[in-house]
């Protein structure tokens, strides 16, 4: 069923109060549309046989390119801040709730606390070896035997 064109006129006054307004118009005689071109400075209209084509040529998509490019360098020096997790080049908007906010994300931020606190290797309090990773940060000797023998030690300083 063809739309009429009352129908047409309306459905597009709709779609501009929502912003949802295409640049393109569909043809009278149904074989493609007349599109405007979306750089800023050039009103050209063209015939497109899709509503896909935003640009009346290359040189106009490559100068919007670069207006586009221009504009997001403006925002990221002035918006964007640099994660301060250690191997993270990320960048991203900060919190306005939180103006604190470091990182660009929650695997970040612990990356970055682990990095902040102390974690040089635990060594045994009898030997002083480093203990092997992954052991509890918990314990005070690498093994059985010099727990033992700092028993034992203690005992003879007791005497």
């Amino acid at each position: 069923m063809r739309k009429t064109q009352a129908q047409r006129d309306f459905e597009k006054r709709i779609r501009q109060s929502r912003g949802l307004a295409h640049p393109a118009a569909p043809r009278a005689e149904g074989t493609g549309w007349e599109t405007r071109c979306e750089r800023s400075g050039c009103e050209r209209t063209f015939l497109t046989p899709t509503k896909q084509r935003r640009y009346c040529s290359n040189t106009c998509q490559n100068l919007a390119e670069k207006e586009r490019a221009r504009r997001v360098d403006v925002l990221t020096s002035i918006l964007l801040y640099s994660c301060a997790a250690p191997h993270c080049s990320n960048v991203f908007l900060p919190d306005p709730r939180n103006p604190r906010h470091m990182y660009c994300s929650p695997k970040c931020r612990k990356r970055g606390y682990r990095a902040a606190s102390d974690l040089s290797p635990l060594r045994c309090a009898f030997c002083m070896t480093p203990f092997p990773p992954g052991k509890s940060r918990r314990r005070r000797y690498c093994d059985a035997t010099c727990r033992k023998r700092a028993q034992r030690a203690a005992r003879r300083n007791e005497n």
